[in-house]
C-alpha cells in the first residue's frame, strides 16, 4: 500500500508499505544492569518512543505523525 504521511513539523512524505507493525523503544532501560537510568542524556529524543515499522527499513515515530492517509491499496 502507499501512505502519505503528514508529521507535526508540517512535512509531508509517502511510503510504500510492505508491512505494519508497532514497537516500542526505550534505550534507557540498557543504561543500568538493574535496569535504571543513569538520567545523563544519553539518547535524544528520536531514540525514545513508540514506532511504525512500514517495511523497507523504515520506521516512523508515532509521536511525530499528525495524521497518515492510504493513497493505494494493492
Amino acid at each position: 500500500m502507499k501512505i502519505l504521511v503528514k508529521f507535526k513539523n508540517g512535512v509531508s512524505d509517502t511510503y510504500d508499505v510492505t508491512r505494519v507493525s508497532l514497537f516500542s523503544k526505550n534505550p534507557c532501560i540498557k543504561c543500568r544492569p538493574n535496569g535504571g537510568c543513569y538520567e545523563h542524556s544519553c539518547f535524544t529524543s528520536e531514540d525514545w518512543g513508540d514506532f511504525l515499522d512500514i517495511g523497507n527499513g523504515n520506521n516512523l515515530r508515532t509521536q511525530d505523525i499528525e495524521n497518515i492517509m492510504i493513497l493505494t491499496l494493492y
